[in-house]
């Protein structure tokens, strides 16, 4: 059985605040997530977060809170040894809420963007730091 679940509603709502939750709360899912792409939208009973985790105490699922002082207000999952949360970031050219893994300090995992930039970057700098000792030995007469 799986420990978490999560729907993702886009365009059409799809009982994924009634059935869906009933359905995996039934089967005994520890932690049910509903990622909201309309952020905002108007649910049966409230207006809904782009993200909202439910966990499954005494039977019955209970709506998690986030760190609200973190950014992306992640809740901590202890039970994976991980934390879900929602920033707005642009991403292939679409800006919107997405979804990242936190540590038990709220700090974001990396995305494979932000590996790519992070190595692109630690690179131009080591390139920089090689022409200017380049520099440094032709002026002392010992470079080329």
């Amino acid at each position: 059985m799986p420990i978490l679940a999560i729907e993702v509603i886009s365009r059409t709502y799809n009982q994924e605040y009634q059935q869906k939750m009933q359905d995996y709360q039934d089967l005994g899912i520890l932690y049910y997530g509903i990622y909201n792409l309309r952020p905002g939208h108007q649910g049966k009973f409230r207006q809904r977060q782009s993200l909202e985790i439910y966990k499954r105490v005494d039977g019955a699922y209970q709506l998690q809170t986030g760190e609200p002082t973190q950014p992306g207000n992640p809740v901590w999952m202890p039970e994976i040894g991980l934390g879900l949360g929602c920033e707005i970031q642009n991403h292939g050219g679409w800006q919107r809420p997405w979804l990242y893994w936190y540590t038990a300090e709220g700090e974001r995992h990396l995305t494979y963007e932000d590996l790519c930039r992070q190595e692109q970057t630690q690179r131009e700098a080591a390139e920089a730091r090689i022409a200017e000792l380049e520099a440094r030995l032709r002026a002392l007469g010992l470079g080329e």
